[in-house]
């Protein structure tokens, strides 16, 4: 081996993620015995701290040539730090050379390369170190005096030796590179110029204008303005020249204006409120407020009778309701699936709200006429809407107004579902359910479910949860889950026992029970089926993954055997069903099989049974090519009830 450079140290900035570091230079050790230190360095501080081997770090190579340096978990440098290695060679000697005895030229060499690196440290601690320049040729001594607090380091008069002293030379004049400072105490100075003295004052004060004021003293001024009155911009000075300005808003508090009129009191003035005196300006907004309060009656064109696109069905030339639109005429659109769509438009090319109805407390109260329509024509609508809502936000509600004559109501016209004729001592009302809209969600505590009450001879009403909880229900298919962790490999062929499987720190670990590929192996759990349950078949899905990253197949199994009360466990599982699956090509990837076929349990399952399963991977199935561990995560067990619960 040989030393062949004179690098000695290497550096890296952090990334948060980097944990291996290159040792570009050789050096002696390995391990924690390697002979080379890590400084970690705060890049906006400076702050450094030496790491610790092994705790902070490991080393590999070294040796005698060039290693790694890998960060421990929880020590890997972030972005903001940074790291230096450099080589710290131990300075002893241990190799004894013994008279006569054989010539070891390999521990000769390696003695040289450790003095070699020895050298080469001390130098970088020598280029670091205090020393003249090549061209100084006098002897003045370089040994640093012990320190004295609030003592300057400088040459003695010989200038010759480096000493305390408490005394520096004034300048002979000020100008403005040259300025003496005098802290408190007037016994320690430092140099500063004309303009850093200035800076200091201004940063030390916070604003950018000083004034004289007296005889030897200056203070800070800052030009200030008067809220609502006289705007101020700048008023330190710091950024720029203050600047003085008349606000958008003026407050006149406490203020008499005289002489004169306002000539610009024009109609678009804005006034800052409304009127509270029988003198004071009446706004616009307090007068539309005021008009808003009574109910308008207007008359319209036409009217929908359902839902329409606003944009495209109220243009010249449509139709609505039979009749044909024209440019300007006014409709009543009253029956939008978006509600706050309601209300008064004008027929255009981009359709819009008419004026006398572009607020929502305009619409309130308000009764429409509708002039023509197969539908609508000649009726009364009544807006029922509240005030206090919002335009294009709230709801606008129009409700047909039936004037009353006096005489004899002689049919019923029903809404979604219903028919009516004429009304006679034995008129009825039909409902046609299947033209209602499907409810998704249900409040089993307030819906309603209309019936005939047999006892009463009436039509009743009943609660969901009331008729649903009175009679007997056909539930359906229901699932259990059954995970790894509630499953034991058998005493015979088993499986191996339960795994804990970390995907990474900080996310999911899996538990799994691992089969192999040499031989059928096998898991056992046991289930007691609610009463609910119909004691037949039942079907199964596996969930489970692999460390492989190919597409090979496995085949899973399961058979099971009820057990009696008083009866003995010691029986044989029935007849087993297999259900295959291929992995996906990536390791720990959650593979879920299709639905099995139907599994017969054995032994005649009854009401209470407890009843066994064998789960196993069947290698002989010639789908079973997966030459890795099958990992089992668990499986769905499918079962159905024939009642509503297990009373």
């Amino acid at each position: 081996m040989t030393v062949s450079s004179t690098t000695k140290t290497v550096s890296y900035t952090g990334n948060g993620s980097t944990s291996a570091f290159a040792v570009t230079f050789p050096f002696m050790g390995t391990g924690t015995s390697a002979e080379i230190i890590v400084v970690e360095r705060v890049i906006a501080t400076g702050v450094e701290t030496t790491k610790t081997n092994p705790d902070h770090y490991s080393v590999s190579g070294g040796n005698g040539s060039t290693g790694t340096v890998t960060a421990a978990s929880g020590s890997i440098p972030a972005d903001t730090k940074q790291w230096h290695i450099r080589r710290n060679t131990t300075v002893t000697q241990t190799s004894d050379y013994v008279t006569n005895d054989p010539f070891s030229a390999d521990t000769l060499e390696t003695n040289l390369d450790r003095l070699t690196m020895s050298v080469q440290d001390r130098e970088r601690a020598s280029d670091l170190s205090f020393a003249y320049s090549d061209s100084y040729t006098g002897d003045a001594s370089t040994v640093v005096p012990d320190p004295v607090a609030s003592k300057l380091l400088g040459w003695n008069a010989a200038a010759d030796a480096l000493v305390n002293s408490s005394e520096t030379a004034l300048p002979a004049a000020l100008t403005a590179s040259n300025f003496i400072q005098v802290n408190s105490g007037a016994t320690n100075y430092e140099m500063k110029t004309a303009a850093q003295v200035f800076t200091a004052l201004l940063n030390t004060e916070g604003n950018g204008m000083i004034a004289h004021a007296g005889s030897g003293a200056a203070e800070p001024r800052t030009i200030t303005g008067t809220s609502n009155q006289i705007t101020l911009t700048n008023g330190n000075g710091v950024s720029g020249n203050p600047t003085i300005s008349i606000p958008d808003a003026i407050t006149f508090t406490g203020k008499t204006v005289t002489g004169g009129t306002f000539s610009s009191m024009v109609a678009t003035s804005t006034m800052a409120g409304d009127p509270s005196s029988s003198m004071h300006i009446a706004t616009k907004q307090y007068v539309d407020g005021l008009l808003a309060g009574l109910a308008k009656r207007s008359t319209v064109r036409a009217a929908t009778t359902a839902n329409i696109t606003i944009a495209t069905a109220l243009n010249n030339g449509d139709t609505l309701d039979g009749v044909t639109l024209a440019t300007n005429d006014l409709v009543l659109v009253k029956d939008q699936s978006t509600g706050n769509q309601n209300g008064i438009y004008v027929v255009q090319a981009s359709p819009a709200r008419d004026d006398l109805f572009d607020s929502y407390d305009e619409h309130c109260g308000a009764l429409i006429h509708v002039e023509e329509g197969s539908t609508n024509a000649d009726k009364l609508f009544h807006c029922t809407s509240n005030t206090g809502g919002t335009l294009n936000t709230t709801s606008i509600v129009f409700a047909n107004i039936v004037p009353g004559s006096g005489g004899t109501v002689t049919s019923v016209v029903g809404g979604t579902g219903l028919s009516g004729g004429t009304i006679t001592s034995s008129g009825t009302l039909a409902l046609d359910i299947n033209s209602l809209s499907t409810e998704a969600t249900f409040d089993t505590t307030n819906d309603f479910i209309p019936f005939f009450d047999a006892t009463d001879s009436a039509a009743n009403k009943g609660t969901i949860a009331g008729v649903v909880g009175s009679v007997g229900i056909v539930q359906g298919t229901h699932t259990i889950w059954v995970p790894a962790g509630a499953m034991r490999p058998t005493v015979s062929n088993g499986c191996a026992a339960i795994t804990d499987a970390e995907t990474t720190a900080g996310r999911p670990d899996m538990q799994v029970l691992d089969f192999d590929d040499g031989a059928d192996e096998h898991a056992q759990f046991q289930i007691s089926f609610p009463k609910s349950w119909n004691e037949g078949t039942i079907t199964f899905s596996v969930y489970w993954t692999t460390t492989a990253t190919d597409t090979d197949g496995v085949a899973w199994g399961l058979q099971g055997v009820a057990v009696s009360d008083n009866d003995t466990i010691d029986v044989a599982y029935g007849t087993g069903v297999v259900v295959t699956d291929n992995a996906l090509s990536a390791a720990e990837d959650l593979m879920v099989t299709a639905t099995s076929g139907a599994v017969t349990i054995a032994g005649s399952p009854a009401v209470g049974d407890i009843c066994y399963f064998r789960i196993y991977r069947d290698v002989s199935n010639g789908t079973d090519n997966m030459t890795e561990d099958a990992r089992l995560i668990g499986c769905k067990i499918y079962y159905t009830v024939d009642a509503k619960d297990d009373s």
